[in-house]
């Protein structure tokens, strides 16, 4: 039973009191949260939650919840990925400048020392969640994705 079907399950079921939809929806939670904690079989969580193997077999599968657990697994390599292809595109920026105007503008060395930073966050904390990535993005994200930055701010600094 995903979200939408203990939804609509209770939308079709009058009789039951606002505090069982609660309690359903407090031990599907319950069992997603432990799902996703990866330290516990579905037969340790189907007993946790005093739900059927087979109720939990069907959450986890109307629920996608084991792509969504992929995904989430693989959101600090794309990450991280794409952090480091930035700081490949800054320096390769910088090294097909003239000779004598091969140094980092201040906002490319700013922009380069954040994204180095972000880069070591994720190595160093590879278990983080998606929420504390995303809190290490900002800084890099402000400087990199920021329309308050023009050419003309670039062309300034050089």
């Amino acid at each position: 039973m995903t979200q939408n079907n203990l939804q609509t399950t209770t939308q079709a079921s009058p009789l039951l009191s606002s505090k069982t939809i609660r309690a359903k929806q407090d031990t599907y939670n319950d069992a997603r949260k432990y799902y996703f904690a990866g330290t516990y079989t579905k037969t340790e969580i189907a007993i946790l939650t005093g739900v059927p193997r087979r109720t939990l077999h069907s959450w986890i599968r109307d629920g996608q919840w084991e792509q969504l657990r992929h995904n989430v697994n693989q959101v600090p390599a794309l990450i991280l990925e794409n952090l480091i292809t930035q700081l490949t595109g800054i320096q390769k920026q910088i090294l097909g400048r003239d000779e004598a105007h091969r140094f980092p503008t201040h906002l490319e060395a700013e922009t380069q020392k954040k994204l180095i930073l972000a880069i070591r966050n994720i190595k160093d904390y590879p278990a983080a969640t998606i929420r504390a990535l995303a809190e290490s993005m900002h800084p890099v994200s402000d400087i990199v994705f920021s329309s308050a930055i023009s050419d003309a701010d670039i062309q300034e600094e050089e």
